[in-house]
């Protein structure tokens, strides 16, 4: 699940220095002093296989795992891929490398001690010139400057660009809301609580955890605590549903948090740390707390709208005038929100209902924008077929235009209402065969006629289709269908 805030545009009277400073770091330290991290880190796994200290550690590995002893010749006589991940497993073993560094596995009784001291250490010295390894987060060898120094290093050049993007997204709105001292103060507190609940969960971990997606998810937590009863534009996408909605920020703090859960529990996506997006978010939103009950310093009026502000108080207007039923000024304030919004449903809702008691001309208009907009975004098919049965019950014929009705129903086989869907399309046959969509239309209503267990209208349809449209692609793929034995 991915859902990322849609923020207002840049005041660039007022730039967000300090969001650009911290972007510009990180990419200068990923881009300028990490450049070698790959190749250093690759030659020191590489004299780990051929200086033949993985022929001296990883049996002996194999030893401690309990598996059978393994001769490996000091020559060729293991695959560097099979050494490879075995090393990858070993240093992932905390207490068997407690074991090893202390002396118990190897110890200075057993030949060739001083060579493997030596070796381990040059492996070592090795791994020490990646600034991921020496500088990263690492909770079984806790350092407290690498709290700090693992915020500003990255895995990867989309690691460092998806991080910055999203900083760039939050960050910016959150250093107008609470002033670049406050701001910076915010993002190195709630990293370095992001590392301390990584800490926390993972104590034994050896592997150094690195990126700015602690900080990142406390400036996150931040912003979605300050602005918890605003509604936040965002942008969503759930696999191949995505979208765009406004949503309160408290209920984006409980989806970030949630997501961030799920992904701990189930193991989402390897070498992600979610632990330290959780810890980020909880940090944000505990230093949110404090800022608002301790700093005069946060605008949190930043994020509103004026738009918005005006669009409730026409829409709050137009209500009350309904109520007094003086319907032309309510009309009048209802359409002056649709020209701001053209989206907005509940002016849609009220101006439906005003034209439905009156159902002229206008009645037809504002049926035809309504369900434009209901079927843009498929959580609202259902109202859309309900505004439908409405409408023409009321209407008694139907004025929209064709497009919209073919459209409807494609809305109808989807919610499952097949029925009506087809003696909508029955209807448009009837009166132009020549309809664009009218083939389409006649294969999803047979095939919603099946998921719905009615065969015989299934069948009505197919050769309805298969007469009049025979050329028609969906016709010729029934055709296929008939000959392979399917229905």
């Amino acid at each position: 699940m991915l859902i990322i805030p849609l923020s207002k545009k840049i005041n660039w009277q007022h730039p967000p220095w300090a969001t650009i400073s911290i972007i510009l770091v990180c990419v200068f330290v990923y881009f300028v002093l990490q450049r070698n991290d790959t190749r250093a880190y690759t030659d020191a796994r590489a004299y780990y296989v051929d200086s033949g200290l993985a022929q001296i550690e990883l049996p002996a590995y194999l030893d401690y795992l309990g598996q059978p002893p393994v001769s490996i010749p000091d020559e060729g006589g293991i695959q560097a891929e099979q050494a490879q991940a075995l090393l990858s497993q070993m240093e992932r073993d905390t207490t068997f490398l407690t074991l090893l560094e202390s002396g118990r596995i190897i110890g200075p009784s057993d030949p060739g001690y001083r060579e493997w001291r030596d070796m381990r250490a040059a492996y070592e010295a090795g791994k020490a010139q990646c600034l991921f390894y020496a500088y990263g987060f690492s909770p079984a060898r806790f350092k407290a400057v690498t709290l700090l120094t693992a915020m500003f290093l990255h895995a990867s050049a989309m690691h460092v660009i998806g991080n910055m993007i999203f900083l760039w997204l939050v960050g910016s709105i959150l250093e107008a809301t609470c002033g670049r001292v406050v701001y910076i103060s915010l993002y190195v507190a709630t990293g370095i609580g992001a590392g301390l609940f990584f800490w926390l969960i993972h104590m034994d971990s050896t592997v150094p955890g690195i990126g700015a997606s602690g900080a990142i998810s406390g400036m996150m937590g931040a912003f979605a605590w300050l602005y918890g009863k605003a509604k936040i534009r965002v942008f969503y996408s759930l696999g191949f549903v995505f979208g765009t909605l406004n949503i309160r920020g408290f209920i984006l703090f409980l989806l970030w948090i949630g997501n961030e859960i799920v992904g701990f529990y189930l193991g989402s996506t390897p070498n992600v740390g979610y632990a330290a997006h959780i810890g980020g978010l909880i940090s944000g939103a505990a230093g949110a707390v404090g800022l608002q009950k301790f700093s005069g310093r946060v605008d949190t009026s930043l994020f509103t709208d004026p738009a918005d502000h005006r669009i409730q108080t026409l829409l709050a207007r137009a209500v009350e005038k309904l109520g007094q039923l003086e319907t032309d000024q309510a009309r009048e304030l209802l359409n002056e929100v649709l020209s701001m919004d053209p989206g907005n449903l509940r002016a849609h809702a009220h101006l439906f209902a005003l034209d439905k008691q009156t159902p002229g001309a206008a009645f037809h208009r504002t049926t035809e924008a309504y369900l434009t907009v209901l079927m843009a975004d498929p959580a609202h098919y259902p109202e859309a077929c309900e505004v439908f049965a409405a409408y023409h019950k009321t209407a008694g014929s139907i004025r929209l235009n064709t497009r919209t009705l073919i459209r409807m129903s494609f809305v109808l086989c989807d919610a499952g209402r097949p029925g009506m869907a087809g003696k909508l399309i029955s209807g448009l046959a009837k009166k132009d065969l020549t309809l664009p969509g009218l083939p389409q239309a006649l294969f999803r209503v047979a095939r919603a006629f099946g998921e719905n267990g009615q065969p015989g209208n299934a069948r009505k349809c197919r050769q309805f289709l298969c007469r009049y449209f025979p050329d028609s692609s969906e016709a010729l793929q029934l055709a296929a269908l008939s000959k392979s034995g399917k229905k």
